[in-house]
């Protein structure tokens, strides 16, 4: 999740993978924007999803961004674990912009 605390609006939020942007329409892939918030959840967890992610968020003055590294190790996760998996769920950034 990345929350903004201070910024002026309007607010613009991007998702990356690897430095490559993210959307909706990709499988496994949900992103949830919010006023000051951008929600990003993986829906099936797997070793595919390792990698570098990326939140940028941008108004007309500048952006800013965060990043973390996602490493799944492993074949398989139960459904119910993955439950408790869904990335940046509790993963809170504050940006001044």
């Amino acid at each position: 999740m990345c929350e903004v605390t201070q910024g002026t609006h309007p607010l613009t939020f991007m998702w990356l993978k690897n430095n490559e942007p993210l959307s909706n329409s990709q499988d496994n892939y949900q992103i949830l924007p919010g006023h000051h918030v951008s929600t990003f959840f993986i829906e099936k967890l797997s070793e595919m999803n390792s990698g570098t992610y990326t939140c940028i968020v941008s108004n007309n003055y500048g952006s800013d961004n965060i990043s973390v590294t996602l490493n799944v190790q492993g074949k398989q996760i139960s459904d119910i674990f993955n439950q408790f998996l869904l990335f940046f769920e509790h993963l809170s950034s504050c940006f001044y912009v």
